[in-house]
């Protein structure tokens, strides 16, 4: 199954998920895989076009967060991955391509079974764990760079703390996604 982010699913999108959407696009930090709406010459063109898909979410492993459906749980995970990598691809130059699909989620802890609530417990047993393919498409002195890959990120204990974002849904897996799109911008510079 092929999902393109920020899209509304036709069940559970609800006023929530309008009014995050609706926050991400007034702040600026999303765009979708379509085409970016600047000219070339504009400031806002500067870094790769984005495109993110997330491949058999049906499938993914562990992608439910507390209090939420596992339906609008993959709703604010996808538009969340997209946000993050969208803000981190503007360190490529313009004109460059970053393609992303994800074959696997397993968000970092678990949810203990029926205690009446639902709390996600956070630690080292328990590790994020993202998989996905990608490709990246580089224009460097006349010609382009490509690179693609099969990633596997996983990591809990390594994660370093000091935008205070640790509270923050998701971020975990938003560091592990930020430092990888870090190192890659970093080889092709």
């Amino acid at each position: 199954m092929k999902r393109s982010t920020l899209s509304p699913r036709s069940k559970g999108f609800g006023i929530i998920g309008l009014a995050i959407v609706a926050l991400l696009l007034a702040a600026g930090g999303c765009t979708t895989s379509s085409s970016s709406s600047s000219s070339p010459a504009s400031k806002e063109s500067v870094g790769a076009h984005l495109t993110t898909d997330f491949l058999q979410a049906d499938a993914y492993a562990d992608v439910r967060l507390s209090g939420r459906t596992r339906d609008d749980s993959l709703d604010v995970i996808e538009t969340t991955f997209t946000r993050v990598l969208q803000q981190e691809s503007r360190r490529f130059p313009t004109g460059s391509t970053l393609k992303v699909k994800f074959t696997e989620i397993d968000l970092a802890g678990w949810i203990p079974p029926s205690r009446g609530n639902d709390v996600r417990v956070v630690s080292s047993a328990y590790p994020a764990r993202l998989e996905f393919d990608y490709s990246l498409s580089v224009p460097k002195g006349g010609s382009t760079v490509e690179q693609s890959d099969h990633v596997k990120l996983t990591t809990f204990s390594d994660l370093t703390w000091g935008d205070g974002s640790r509270n923050q849904p998701l971020a975990i897996e938003s560091k592990l996604l930020k430092d990888w799109l870090r190192g890659v911008a970093a080889k092709v510079r």
